[in-house]
């Protein structure tokens, strides 16, 4: 969620009878702090419901349990720390203690949401730098079942940081029949096109849809 802004754009644009639930995520100390007074400010607005957005400090994942945090330098991201090194990317570990933090996947916060919330998600946004083929993974029996819309950004080079690349993102959606269509509703009919996309840019957004649905 960050500090919450674009969830409440998320919110708004999402959520037509302001009914229902969107539930987000942030590990990071300051994007809490931020996030719940930007809550507190907008709690009058009724165009959010009630609740507005409900946020838990958390990592999403691949797994269950704890994982190292750490800032890194060029672009002060809160991150899990890099399974690699890179000349570009640099953890800012030095003199530092150890700093965890617990990391859930969404196929089990699906699975509470939906037997203790009687809610069942049906939109996933990801914009996780880097860690979004590990969120996936994480996630996969959820989207099997639910065949939510995905709405993603794509790191290229902050994938490598986790030993993953832009095709393993590629493989798994089409594994899980989904469709993705670039940010102009155009659908990227081939791995030759995905990779396409990336030709100028280290990073994309696009939307992620069940074969089934058949298009926008």
């Amino acid at each position: 969620s960050n500090v919450g802004w674009f969830s409440y754009m998320f919110q708004l644009n999402n959520n037509d009878d302001n009914r229902k639930f969107s539930y987000c995520f942030e590990p990071s100390p300051e994007g809490t702090r931020l996030f719940k007074l930007i809550t507190e400010y907008n709690e009058e607005d009724n165009r959010f419901g009630d609740p507005m957005l409900i946020m838990y400090p958390l990592f999403v994942g691949d797994t269950h349990g704890e994982c190292e945090f750490l800032v890194e330098q060029q672009s002060h991201t809160f991150c899990v720390r890099y399974e690699r090194e890179s000349p570009q990317f640099k953890v800012d570990a030095e003199g530092k203690d150890r700093s965890m933090s617990t990391v859930i996947t969404l196929n089990e916060f699906c699975k509470w949401v939906m037997e203790d919330q009687k809610t069942t998600p049906d939109t996933f946004k990801i914009d996780v730098e880097g860690y979004e083929y590990r969120v996936l993974m994480g996630a996969r029996n959820a989207i099997k079942n639910l065949r939510p819309w995905i709405f993603l950004e794509i790191h290229q080079k902050l994938l490598k940081m986790y030993n993953n690349h832009i095709v393993n993102i590629y493989d798994l959606l089409s594994e899980l029949e989904y469709d993705i269509f670039n940010l102009h509703e155009q659908p990227v009919t081939s791995k030759n096109a995905y990779f396409s996309l990336f030709s100028e840019k280290s990073e994309i957004r696009c939307l992620c849809i069940p074969k089934e649905e058949k298009g926008l």
